[in-house]
């Protein structure tokens, strides 16, 4: 049998998660940037958990191309990457 590919556990095991104040304050900061409620993107950010954990974003900028155009902005895809 070949292995074609491997899992890895990042909660905890080879990662730390980030702690509340730390997830808080990188979502205020998205809000600055991206001029949305923090309410509203942090909703928005809980309700993608389960598609962000299997792999359905690429990349956090992709995460939030999902979510922002729900908060009825649309900025360019270089102020979502920053």
């Amino acid at each position: 049998m070949i292995l074609q590919a491997m899992l890895f556990d990042l909660y905890g095991t080879l990662v730390f998660p980030l702690r509340m104040s730390q997830h808080i304050t990188a979502i205020e900061e998205i809000t600055k940037v991206l001029d949305v409620d923090f309410d509203d993107l942090h909703d928005g950010w809980v309700k993608d958990f389960p598609r962000r954990m299997q792999g359905g974003f690429s990349s956090v900028a992709q995460n939030l191309e999902s979510i922002v155009p729900k908060l009825d902005k649309y900025p360019n895809a270089n102020t979502l990457a920053e």
